[in-house]
């Protein structure tokens, strides 16, 4: 009976000793690399995006905007054109692209008494790219998407001197890619 038990632990043993084997085969079987391949198929593709203000179509950093000086203050509008987002990014086939426009350029006001303040050319709002529609007042020229930005108020004596705006742009797709450009705006006064 003794010679019974020892065989049979030297059974077990051995069953043991090949299952721990396979074991140890199985896990060093798949490396790290196969399962990053793996995973990095499945993900979703970002498209890289691009971007640029403009006023008349054209990607130019310089660009020219002759305003009526009838008026103390007037307004223009620079516009902007990007690359649209794979479908696989959108939500229910809508793109999260955004601008935000600022600049380091202003005009100074002064009530007549003690408040003297800045007052920005371009606020730094965020405004979304959208496909043109058949009642856009702006049809993009190299890009699939458009936005518009409000420019001013610009008083009257920047459009006589000829003053330059410079506006820069951040663009975000989806809060995670962002494309970021500038323009450089030169007034003259419409004749």
């Amino acid at each position: 009976m003794e010679r019974f038990k020892d065989g049979f632990r030297h059974f077990i043993l051995i069953i043991l000793w090949l299952l721990a084997v396979m074991l140890a085969i199985w896990l060093t079987s798949c490396s790290p690399i196969e399962h990053e391949d793996y995973f990095a198929d499945t993900e979703p593709h970002r498209v890289d995006g691009f971007a640029f203000p403009t006023l008349s179509g054209s990607d130019a950093y310089i660009q020219h905007v002759y305003l009526n000086t009838s008026q103390s203050y007037t307004y223009t509008q620079i516009y902007a054109e990007s690359t649209d987002m794979a479908e696989s990014q959108k939500y229910n086939g809508e793109a999260n692209i955004h601008a935000r426009f600022s600049t380091d350029s202003y005009w100074g006001f002064s009530d007549g008494t003690i408040n003297d303040y800045p007052v920005y050319y371009v606020y730094p709002t965020s405004v979304r790219f959208t496909l043109p529609s058949t009642h856009s007042e702006y049809r993009p020229r190299t890009l699939d998407l458009w936005t518009k930005q409000l420019v001013g108020p610009i008083p009257k004596i920047a459009v006589i001197r000829s003053d330059s705006i410079k506006i820069y742009m951040n663009v975000s797709y989806d809060g995670i890619y962002h494309v970021k450009d500038s323009i450089l705006l030169v007034l003259h006064a419409k004749l």
